[in-house]
């Protein structure tokens, strides 16, 4: 029953005029083509995010509190904070190296800084790693549906070419 089917599927396929075959084999290598870039992305995705979540891990995060305030110094590679409760006393200071560490995010709640995020810079690796799998996600779309396109053409040249030798 399935081979029957299966034959009637491709006898309708064949008696299809050639602008209307084409159009088929090339909808479906493009929704196939499709199909494929959305999974490469994602494993793509998948890893950068886990790149940058290994590093936001070994994150530093300096509190301050609410009504509280800092002072930032900045200064050739570096910047100097302190921070200051309500009352004006100093909790804290640190220092932030630009050449060891990523630029100081600063998360500003209405009227209030409620906290400094100091990140660790990627290693050259990383880094890298980053980059490249940043510019194969661009890539990705272009290469795998120029790669589906040429396998229609083949495809549907392969499938034409035999049903003309049979019929000859």
């Amino acid at each position: 029953m399935e081979k029957l089917k299966r034959s009637r599927l491709f006898n309708r396929l064949n008696s299809m005029s050639i602008r209307m075959t084409f159009v088929l084999y090339a909808l479906f290598s493009l929704l196939i083509g499709i199909i494929i870039c959305i999974l490469l992305i994602s494993m793509v995705d998948r890893y950068r995010i886990n790149l940058n979540y290994k590093y936001e891990n070994l994150s530093t995060r300096y509190d301050i509190p609410e009504n509280g305030s800092f002072t930032a110094t900045y200064s050739n590679d570096q910047t100097k904070y302190t921070i200051f409760d309500t009352k004006g006393n100093e909790i804290c200071k640190f220092n932030v190296d630009y050449q060891k560490e990523r630029p100081v995010h600063e998360y500003v709640y209405p009227n209030h800084v409620s906290y400094i995020e100091v990140l660790p810079n990627f290693t050259n690796r990383d880094r890298l790693i980053d980059s490249a799998l940043g510019s194969l996600n661009i890539a990705i779309i272009p290469i795998v549906l120029s790669i589906s396109m040429i396998c229609c053409v083949t495809f549907f040249y392969i499938q034409k070419h035999n049903k003309n030798l049979i019929i000859r």
